[in-house]
């Protein structure tokens, strides 16, 4: 359910499968801008969408997990915040997905 542009779905609307639910922006029949996403399994994300992947900031849950922070190609890339299954929280920076450098307040 949502807005089509040559049958391709286009602005905001709601797509829903057997696998996810995604609500937000289209573009090109891909997510794009805004939106919420929920997997099967119960893992989210709300955020930036980028032809399809996640960039730009938002926030993915799952049961071992949470990150807060940038996103680039679908992966965690830039500043964020890893909470792990017991809440402990690691500010750090991320590249494709890895943690490259733990931020760790007070110390210069």
């Amino acid at each position: 359910m949502g807005e089509f542009r040559n049958g391709e779905k286009s602005g905001f609307g709601k797509f829903q499968s057997d696998n996810y639910v995604y609500i937000g922006g289209w573009l090109n029949d891909k997510m794009h801008g805004f939106g919420y996403f929920e997997a099967k399994n119960g893992d989210t994300y709300i955020g930036s969408w980028l032809e399809g992947e996640r960039s730009g900031y938002g926030k993915e849950k799952t049961e071992n997990y949470q990150y807060k922070g940038e996103w680039a190609n679908d992966l965690p890339d830039g500043t964020g915040f890893y909470i792990d299954k017991l809440k402990s929280v690691r500010p750090a920076v991320f590249k494709q997905g890895k943690i490259i450098e733990l931020i760790v307040e007070g110390l210069q």
